[in-house]
């Protein structure tokens, strides 16, 4: 569970209650069934005494915006709320931040919900913005990230696309961090950013079965998109540098291949956390070269 403030919606946990919530319903789902199938995706967590509160709070919020509170999960999310759930995650001032967002959630729920919102059946918008090829420089926000990388560039390339019920951009960042926006032909130069720190993939190097898993193919593409949301795209710090011939494909998730979920307002410290981890390295923990980007003719 990652955390990247004390709204809200700040955590993993509560974006995804809200998102599978919101997309039960798009997708057609009556009141009880997307509440009962919510229940049944969080089962495990809510047996956590840490993650409990948070699906609570994010269920009743978005059921409240929706026009779809009932009382059985109002009481229980301001049973949590009364309790401070979820204060151990947080420390300091942010402790106290924390107490402030519940405060106001509790208030929120408190008021008359708004009218029900109707939904209709969720339409795909398959028209990506990106073409395989597109090259950007993202620029890294600047929030407090560690001051010597406030301000500060990260380039990647769309290899290609992944439908997984919409249509994903499978994208590929290089393992370097630039002052300024950078020519789109150094790509040629850099290596590809694989997708966990250099410090595990070093773990897994040491136990013989992982490292027969990754030694098949090292070819780790970095994270993957989705594009059927266009505003997820942060375009105030997207700078298209052009397009490179790039074969493209349609990929499939197998073990060493891997592929995660990326959104560049949540994730962006974990990608900084990634680059700083493999800055300077060429191969992997066993010597083999990491892989650079493949580039047509």
């Amino acid at each position: 569970m990652g955390f990247w403030g004390t709204g809200l919606y700040s955590n993993d946990t509560t974006c995804d209650v809200r998102d599978s919530y919101t997309q039960y319903l798009q997708d057609g789902a009556s009141d009880e069934e997307a509440y009962s199938m919510l229940i049944e995706q969080f089962d495990e967590a809510l047996h956590d005494q840490d993650e409990a509160p948070l699906i609570w709070y994010a269920l009743a919020e978005s059921m409240w915006r929706t026009g779809r509170l009932n009382d059985a999960v109002k009481h229980k999310a301001i049973s949590y709320i009364q309790n401070e759930g979820g204060k151990t995650l947080f420390s300091g001032m942010l402790e106290k931040k924390w107490i402030k967002t519940l405060e106001k959630l509790e208030k929120k729920l408190s008021l008359p919900q708004p009218s029900r919102k109707d939904y209709l059946k969720y339409r795909i918008d398959i028209h990506n913005p990106w073409n395989v090829g597109d090259v950007y420089a993202y620029r890294v926000s600047e929030l407090k990230q560690g001051e010597a990388k406030t301000g500060k560039y990260m380039l990647f390339r769309k290899i290609g696309n992944k439908n997984d019920g919409g249509l994903s951009s499978a994208i590929e960042f290089y393992n370097e961090i630039f002052d300024e926006i950078p020519d789109k032909e150094c790509i040629k130069n850099l290596t590809i950013l694989p997708n966990c720190p250099y410090e595990t993939f070093s773990r897994w190097f040491t136990d013989k079965d992982k490292y027969y898993e990754f030694s098949k193919e090292k070819e780790i593409v970095g994270l993957f998109y989705l594009s059927d949301k266009r505003d997820y795209y942060p375009k105030k710090r997207l700078v298209y540098l052009g397009n490179v011939n790039t074969k493209g494909y349609d990929y499939e998730e197998r073990p060493w291949n891997k592929f995660y979920q990326f959104s560049f307002y949540k994730n962006e410290s974990y990608l900084l956390e990634l680059a700083s981890s493999w800055a300077g390295k060429t191969s992997w923990p066993d010597g083999a070269l990491l892989p650079k980007p493949e580039i047509g003719e």
